[in-house]
């Protein structure tokens, strides 16, 4: 009986490392490597955010916990974009994304008390999700941002989006079996930058540390990185708050 389970898990990860020689063979090798080039820049993100929260806030920054439950999720979501599950990967993303905004908005309106205090207070508000939290924050560009939410959802919830692909286009094989799909995976990657731009563009706004040493030049990501990955909502933020290097992307 073991030995016959074994072999079953076996061969569904064949099938996982087929999809990934695949995407490989299939993209460029700048493609192939947009996941693991997003993670690598979300390590430094973080690792500025961390540093510039003073200590005593560090364990009741709700927004620091979500940040630092991403490096697990990131995992699970390359493992996803490689192996051809490309839906799970972007609904993945979109709860990265509304955790990030609802993070941010309990930390700002509730700056000082305890992470279990937290807790408590987003017991009373559950029913705050997507458009309505967004509108609640402070942040800036919330027409881009509920596009995104907007965009991520149509991959989530039954829609035409998610059937036209099928009807459509006739693309079955991605919806019933892990196959590899070249639009749906650079679209993963897209996705993915445009949360991590949002989750950035969150720590800037909390963080005044943070933007002190982007004036100073001290910040270890350089805004090209930025450019390159097309994150314009924190660049945006930057130029309007007149920080050394910033460039808004159109």
């Amino acid at each position: 009986m073991k030995q016959g389970r074994d072999r079953s898990i076996s061969e569904v990860l064949k099938i996982f490392e087929t999809v990934r020689k695949e995407t490989e063979g299939k993209t460029s090798p700048e493609e192939f490597q947009g996941w693991v080039d997003l993670y690598s820049l979300w390590i430094d993100v973080w690792r500025e955010f961390n540093e510039a929260l003073p200590r005593e806030e560090r364990f009741s920054s709700l927004l620091l916990f979500r940040a630092t439950e991403v490096f697990k999720s990131l995992l699970w979501i390359g493992n996803e974009m490689w192996s051809g599950a490309y839906y799970s990967a972007i609904r993945e993303l979109r709860y990265i994304l509304e955790s990030a905004i609802q993070a941010y908005y309990v930390d700002r309106e509730h700056n000082g008390v305890s992470i279990e205090c937290k807790l408590e207070i987003i017991k009373e508000f559950e029913y705050l999700t997507g458009r309505r939290l967004i509108d609640r924050t402070d942040l800036k560009y919330k027409e881009e941002l509920k596009a995104l939410y907007g965009d991520l959802c149509k991959y989530v919830h039954p829609s035409y989006e998610e059937l036209e692909t099928v009807i459509g286009q006739g693309k079955v094989d991605s919806h019933i079996i892990f196959t590899f799909d070249k639009e749906l995976y650079l679209k993963s990657v897209e996705f993915m930058g445009g949360v991590f731009d949002v989750f950035t563009l969150a720590f800037l706004s909390c963080s005044a540390k943070l933007s002190e040493k982007i004036k100073e030049g001290k910040f270890t990501v350089k805004m090209r990185d930025l450019e390159e990955y097309k994150m314009s909502l924190s660049l945006g933020y930057l130029k309007k708050e007149g920080l050394k290097g910033a460039k808004c992307l159109h």
